[in-house]
Formats: structure tokens, C-alpha cells, sequence
């Protein structure tokens, strides 16, 4: 991110919320002139990153009961000179609470505020420009209180009045309570359908000089949320399980983080291993590389007709559990590209992975994280050939002649 994209944000936000303007303006203005607005060293003020972290159900939002201000706000802080506030929120936030899973629920900001912090001996009165971003708890919500609290608490949004009477702090409320009327509105079919239209094929590709390693906090939530999204993913159905006697799933996922993406780079570039410049510049482009494989029936005894039926269920119960994976991907904002492989699935790049031989691969899922364009500004992305020519006239009501 840059002071710009900061900007842009923050106008998009004043779109949304008109009845805001005079103090998004104000913020904008103070971004536009202080080229150390993200520094804790700008003494007059800097920009500070928030957190409305929510539970599961969407009914609690985890308060801090702040340690130096003896008052109950929401998780956030210091941005420490890391434009990406979205991403700062969020350390912020796992810093304080100790929860790692924290899911983005949309990537634009969800509120804004500027107030004044009491001076201090070491420290003059100054302003916070704080930029707030909602997220969401998966998994345990068993929080752990840091140093900067004096405690924490899952507190019931409509009992917010009980705990604090700041008026940020009811506005967020408010605007969560309204989020979710609108939600509400949703079925579950509705919900599902807006996320099977909204993946896409996203052909994301680089030079391999271009390539930059993604940033340590990024990585953290990004392993988080795509080990999330395989677990979800596993719930696919299958009719036969494998061999293995530990794990039943008649599929693989092989996850090559940034650093083995890299590597797996350099090896197959160095070898001439890459026989397809495409592959190649995807990889190159990619936060992180999932390889799927199946797994054949192979088992001598079993006959040739009934090994066949058994491969064809394994193999669409593999293409199954990809789908689930893409869908996922797609609900968190991560662009995703479902390739079939090519020279990945050779068995020299499986010797490489430790894969075993027999398996075959169906699926190499490259995945970019959230926001990680704007650290390669010389990545291109190429929708899917198929995308605009999709019909129903594959659908046929058939009738018994």
C-alpha cells in the first residue's frame, strides 16, 4: 500500500458514508501533507489501525479494557510506518488477543475516527487517525490478554452501553447491527450463489525478476486462511477411500509456501525444467502453491472394470474438494487459478516434493493474497478464456420416449 491507496480508500469509504465527510476530509488532508502520517514519531499525530473483531455468530465483539486509558475500546494501534493499516490492524489485533485465525470481512474500510490522546511525560498530546477495518473470529475465540490490557471480553453488541459510552464506539456498533440486518436479508442459498458467480479464473502472472517475497504478517494470515480453506475444502464427498489406512480422503494437497515457491523456482528455472514460460511467470507471481493429486486404484486383485468405476469417483471427488478449495479462496478475497499443472506434474518435480510416484496430479492452485498487486506493480492479471461465454443450454429436461 501507499499514502495514495490509503486515500482512495478513504474516499471510496466517504461515498459509502456521506453524513462522514468533514472528517474523512480531514483525514484525507492530513495523509495528503504528512509524508511520516504512519510514524508514531510525527508527534503531532499519525495514523493508527483498528479492529471491530466480531465472534463466529456475529453477536459478540471482543473489547479491551486499555491498560493506559482505563476505558473499553476496540483492538488496534500503532501502525509503525506499515501503509498496508489493514494489515497493521490486524497484527494489532492478534498481538493483544492472541487469536491467529482473524478473517477480513470486507477489505474496505468500516470506520473512521479522529481523537485526541491525553499527553503524557514522555509524550505531548496528539491526535489518532484511526482507520477501522471489521473482521471476524474463526475457530477458538479463547483470547489471551497482553500487556497493553488491563483485560479482555466477547461483549454482546446490544449491551455495548454497558461498557463504554464513547460515541465511536456506539457508531461502530450501530453500523455492525445494520451490516448484519442487510445480511440477514440473505438466505443461505443466496449467500452461496454470490460466491460460486464471484470466482473467477485470475491468470496472475510475473517476470521472474519480479518477484517479492510476501510480507512476514501477510504470510501468517495467509497460511492461516488457506490451511482454513483446505480443512473446508475436505468436506467433499467420496464413495471410496484410499489405501492409506490414516487418511481415508482419496486426494492429496501439497502446499508450497512463498520461500519453497521461490525455491521450487529456482530449481525447475536452473534444471530448464519449466518447459512452459506460462507456468513458469505463474509461479513466479504466486503468494503460495497448493499441488492436488488423486489417487488411483492400482490393486492387482481388484478387477480392471471395477478399478475404472472406482478412478473416475476418485478423480471427481478430488475435482470436488478443488472446488470447494477455489470457493473459499473466493470468499476470503484471495485471487485464485486452478491449473492443471503441466510440468508439475512430472515425476522428476514429484521426486523434488517428496510426492509419491503412483498419485497423479489434478489440480496446481495458485493463490495471491490480499493485497500483494501492490507490492508487484508489474504483475498482470488475465481473466479465464471461458468467463463471458457461460450458457444454460447445457441444461436439458429430459423425458422418457
Amino acid at each position: 500500500m501507499s499514502r495514495e491507496t490509503v486515500i482512495q480508500d478513504l474516499k471510496k469509504y466517504r461515498q459509502k458514508h456521506p453524513n462522514e465527510a468533514g472528517v474523512v476530509d480531514r483525514l484525507v488532508e492530513f495523509v495528503r501533507e504528512q509524508e511520516d502520517c504512519f510514524e508514531r514519531s510525527l508527534l503531532q499525530g499519525h495514523v493508527t489501525g483498528s479492529v471491530w473483531l466480531v465472534d463466529p455468530s456475529g453477536l459478540n465483539v471482543l473489547l479491551t479494557h486499555h491498560r493506559k486509558l482505563n476505558k473499553w475500546f476496540q483492538l488496534g494501534g500503532h501502525v509503525d510506518g506499515n501503509s498496508n493499516v489493514l494489515e497493521a490492524a490486524r497484527r494489532e489485533a492478534e498481538e493483544e488477543s492472541g487469536l491467529q485465525h482473524l478473517s477480513v470481512i470486507e477489505p474496505g474500510i468500516f470506520d473512521i475516527d479522529i481523537h485526541l490522546i491525553p499527553g503524557r511525560k514522555l509524550e505531548p498530546e496528539h491526535y489518532h487517525y484511526d482507520i477501522r477495518y471489521a473482521f471476524q473470529a474463526l475457530g477458538s475465540t479463547e483470547y489471551h490478554v497482553s500487556a497493553e490490557s488491563l483485560d479482555l471480553k466477547w461483549v454482546p453488541i446490544d449491551q455495548i452501553r454497558e461498557y463504554t459510552t464513547e460515541e465511536s464506539m456506539l457508531r461502530m456498533a450501530e453500523k455492525w447491527k445494520a451490516t448484519q440486518t442487510m445480511n440477514s436479508q440473505q438466505t443461505q442459498a443466496e449467500i452461496l450463489e454470490s460466491i460460486i458467480r464471484a470466482r473467477k479464473t485470475d491468470k496472475i502472472t510475473c517476470e521472474i525478476e519480479d518477484r517479492r517475497p510476501v510480507p512476514d504478517e501477510r504470510q501468517k494470515h495467509g497460511k492461516a486462511t488457506v490451511l482454513h480453506s483446505l480443512e473446508v475444502a475436505g468436506w467433499a464427498p467420496f464413495h471410496y477411500p484410499s489405501n492409506d489406512k490414516n487418511i481415508h480422503e482419496p486426494w492429496r494437497a501439497y502446499v508450497l509456501w512463498d520461500d519453497e515457491v521461490s525455491q521450487l523456482l529456482r530449481e525447475l528455472t536452473n534444471e530448464h525444467r519449466f518447459k512452459q514460460s506460462k507456468l513458469q511467470k505463474l509461479t513466479a507471481a504466486c503468494s503460495a502453491l497448493v499441488l492436488v493429486t488423486w489417487i488411483p486404484e492400482q490393486r492387482a486383485e481388484i478387477k480392471e472394470e471395477n478399478r475404472n468405476k472406482i478412478n473416475e469417483e476418485n478423480l471427481a471427488a478430488a475435482a470436488a474438494m478443488v472446488q470447494n478449495f477455489l470457493l473459499m479462496l473466493t470468499a476470503h478475497g484471495m485471487s485464485n487459478y486452478w491449473s492443471s499443472g503441466g510440468d508439475l506434474g512430472k515425476s522428476d518435480v514429484f521426486e523434488l516434493l517428496g510426492i509419491p510416484k503412483q498419485q497423479r496430479l489434478i489440480a496446481a492452485v495458485f493463490i495471491e493474497y490480499n493485497d500483494m498487486k501492490n507490492l508487484q506493480p508489474h504483475k498482470t492479471c488475465a481473466p479465464g478464456k471461458h468467463r463471458d461465454k457461460r450458457s444454460t443450454n447445457w441444461i436439458q429436461q429430459t423425458r422418457i420416449h
